[in-house]
């Protein structure tokens, strides 16, 4: 009721909360409410088989320190109204150049991954350790576009700084907050900071650990000007133990927001 008047309409909850996949696609958006948006699977729910996504990635060194990364993704989905229903989008394009003898000094330029949280490792199906994303997903495994630095220093790995100057957020692609090519004279900067406190040790019997901060700051996506900022600031950790795998991450955000 607090809301009467003041919007066309209103969702009570999240539409895109239930994923039913790796890529955070949901089984049904429902009736579109005045507007266009992208369903997919749209399976009215009904239950059924669905081919998620066929990956094709490709890597190569054009030199020793010149390595180009490639990651195509294949999405069949059902067609309608005499249109093909398959798509594909290119989510990863980058140059990566390594300047220094030992390659723990790289630049990155291009569609790159996110330097927000943990969750990007692990973005496509095969390598994720469950069926579907965390909601922060959607915040944090887009793949910007600008280039990106990161310097790995000491015995292990023991501390790995990057920061990374792109056209807008890390949000994915579905989500409101995405804008690939930017429509404001604003650029996002966000970075990252990882300790590895084992990392010195030869071998440790409590595993292989991770702890990182991270952040990023710059104009709201789809802004037309850089008046409100779109920020997020999180901490995450990795903890490797024999078979036992532990992963946890937080993440906060604000984005003014206006029409």
């Amino acid at each position: 009721p607090q809301y009467a008047g003041r919007f066309g309409w209103v969702f009570y909850g999240d539409i895109l909360a239930t994923a039913v996949n790796s890529r955070g696609e949901v089984a049904d958006l429902g009736d579109a409410p005045g507007t266009t948006r992208h369903d997919p699977v749209h399976s009215r729910g009904a239950p059924g088989f669905i081919l998620n996504v066929a990956n094709l990635s490709v890597r190569a060194a054009f030199a020793d320190s010149l390595l180009l990364a490639v990651s195509l993704n294949f999405t069949p989905r059902s067609g309608s109204e005499f249109a093909l229903g398959d798509t594909f989008d290119l989510d990863l394009a980058q140059l990566e150049w390594l300047l220094t003898a030992d390659q723990r000094l790289s630049i990155f330029a291009g569609k790159m991954e996110s330097l927000l949280g943990v969750e990007y490792r692990s973005r496509h199906a095969p390598a994720r350790f469950g069926v579907t994303p965390s909601l922060l997903a959607r915040y944090t495994t887009g793949t910007p576009l600008g280039v990106k630095a990161r310097v790995k220093l000491f015995k292990g790995d023991f501390l790995t700084v990057a920061a990374a100057f792109t056209n807008g957020s890390s949000s994915t692609e579905m989500f409101h907050f995405h804008d690939e090519i930017d429509s404001n004279w604003g650029k996002t900067l966000s970075g990252r900071l990882s300790l590895k406190p084992f990392g010195l040790l030869d071998a440790s019997p409590l595993g292989d650990l991770e702890l990182g901060v991270s952040g990023a700051w710059g104009p709201q996506d789809r802004a037309r000007d850089t008046a409100e900022p779109l920020w997020f600031v999180g901490v995450d950790l990795l903890w490797d133990v024999g078979p036992v795998g532990v992963e946890a991450q937080y993440l906060k955000g604000q984005a003014a927001g206006r029409a």
